[in-house]
C-alpha cells in the first residue's frame, strides 16, 4: 500500500481504500476512496509525510461496472498526464 512515484515515467501509485458505497435514488453507485499512508514505501515516493488527507468520490451509473469497488478493499489508483 501506499504510493510510488516515477518522475521518470511521469506517473504516481496510490494505495486507496473505499470508505463507503451508497446507492443514488436513480440507481447510479456512489463510490468514496480515501488514500493509505505506507510506511514501508521510501519516503521520497510517499503523497505525504504524515498520514495523507483527501478522497476520491465516483458516481458509477453502468451498472455492469457496479459492486466492483467493494466497501473496505484498497485498490491501485494510477495518475499519468493526460495528453
Amino acid at each position: 500500500a501506499g504510493a510510488v512515484a516515477s518522475a521518470k515515467l511521469g506517473s504516481l501509485r496510490v494505495s486507496f481504500k473505499v470508505d463507503k458505497v451508497a446507492t443514488l435514488a436513480n440507481g447510479s453507485e456512489e463510490v468514496t476512496l480515501s488514500p493509505l499512508h505506507d510506511l514501508s514505501t521510501h519516503a521520497d515516493s510517499r503523497v505525504s509525510t504524515s498520514a495523507p488527507q483527501g478522497s476520491i468520490t465516483l458516481t458509477i451509473d453502468n451498472h455492469k461496472v457496479q459492486g466492483f469497488l467493494a466497501l473496505g478493499k484498497t485498490y491501485f489508483v494510477d495518475f499519468h498526464e493526460a495528453r
